[in-house]
C-alpha cells in the first residue's frame, strides 16, 4: 500500500439519509449487544460526530455512533470467525492489535443492517480505529475524533474537547487528536501503528511544517 493520503479527496455528499424510526430500531439493536457503558460511549460519539458536522443529520449522527462499537464484545474467536468466512481485509495495524479489529466486524454488518446506505458510512466506521487507509476524507476523520474525545472519556480535558469540536478542518481535527494520543500514550499505545504513524507525519508536515 502506497504510503500517502490523498488531502485532496473530497468527501462524497454525506446528509441525513436514516429516518427516526431507523434509528430507534438501530439503538434497540446495539443496546442488546453491548454493556452499558459502551451503549453509553456510543451514544455520546454520536453526539459529538452531529456537533462536527450537523450536515450529517441527527439521525445518521446516531447510527454512526451506535454501529462504530457494535461488534466490540464480540468474543476473539466470533470476531475472527467473521473476518474468516466473510473474507475481510485486514490492514497491518489490525493484524498487529486484535483490539482494532471489531472496526472491521462492525463496517461489515453495518453494510448488512443497512445494504441501502451510501458505502461512506460503512467506509468511516471500517477506518475509525486507526485510519489505516490512504483514502481517508472529512467523514472518516471526524468518526475518528468523536470516537477519541467523547465526553465518557475522563482523560480529556473538556477545554481541548471544546477547541477540537471548534475546529472546521477535519484533517486538522484528526491531527490534533493524534498529537495528543501521542503525548498521551506514547507510540506503542492507543492506535499509534505503523499506518497511523505514517499519517500523523503527513499531518505533521501538512499543517506544522510549512
Amino acid at each position: 500500500m502506497d504510503a500517502y493520503i490523498d488531502f485532496n479527496l473530497k468527501c462524497p455528499k454525506v446528509f441525513e439519509f436514516f429516518r427516526r424510526n431507523e434509528a430507534f430500531e438501530f439503538k434497540r439493536r446495539v443496546q442488546d449487544a453491548i454493556s452499558p457503558k459502551r451503549f453509553e460511549h456510543c451514544l455520546a460519539v454520536g453526539g459529538i460526530l452531529f456537533e462536527l458536522d450537523r450536515s450529517v443529520g441527527a439521525n445518521t449522527s446516531l447510527i454512526l455512533g451506535l454501529a462504530h462499537d457494535y461488534t466490540k464484545e464480540l468474543s476473539d474467536y466470533e470476531t475472527i470467525d467473521m473476518i474468516w468466512k466473510n473474507r475481510l481485509p485486514l490492514y497491518e495495524g489490525e493484524r498487529e492489535n486484535k483490539q482494532t479489529l471489531h472496526a472491521v466486524t462492525a463496517g461489515f454488518l453495518f453494510g448488512k443492517v443497512f445494504p441501502s446506505a451510501p458505502l461512506v458510512y460503512s467506509f468511516a466506521i471500517r477506518h475509525h480505529t486507526i485510519l489505516s487507509s490512504q483514502y481517508l476524507n472529512d467523514l472518516c476523520f471526524n468518526l475518528f475524533v468523536a470516537d477519541k474525545i467523547d465526553y465518557t472519556r475522563s482523560y480529556i480535558p473538556n477545554q481541548f474537547r471544546k477547541e477540537i469540536i471548534a475546529m472546521d478542518d477535519a484533517a486538522r481535527r484528526a491531527y490534533s487528536v493524534l498529537k495528543m494520543q501521542k503525548k498521551h500514550f506514547g507510540e506503542t499505545g492507543g492506535g499509534f501503528f505503523k499506518r497511523t504513524s505514517e499519517l500523523y507525519e503527513m499531518l505533521e508536515q501538512k499543517y506544522e511544517k510549512r
